[in-house]
């Protein structure tokens, strides 16, 4: 939620890029969503993003942390980014989320 929109719009495009379709998710419901960057230097090369969401399951209402829009620049894919990303990821929605 903190990414201005030329930062977001920027995200979008890698993500785009990345997955050779548009993700109209970002004009809608990933504006509010939790976007982790991983860059070099000024580069982006890795994208994950979190959002809250619930889980009904019996009679509990679970909080869950959805994750979406993995990305890794393709010439940076195999290098262990997007798996930096999600430990990152993993770690910021442990300490709210009960999934």
């Amino acid at each position: 939620a903190a990414l201005d929109p030329a930062a977001l719009g920027a995200v979008q495009g890698f993500c785009t890029a990345a997955y050779e379709e548009e993700l109209p998710e970002f004009a809608t419901n990933w504006r509010s969503a939790t976007h982790v960057l991983l860059r070099e230097g000024e580069r982006l090369v890795s994208h994950a993003l979190w959002i809250a969401r619930p889980l009904f399951y019996g009679d509990r209402t679970l909080d869950c942390a959805y994750v979406e829009a993995v990305a890794t620049a393709p010439d940076r894919q195999g290098r262990g980014h997007a798996g930096h990303v999600l430990r990152a990821l993993a770690a910021a929605v442990a300490e709210t989320h009960e999934i």
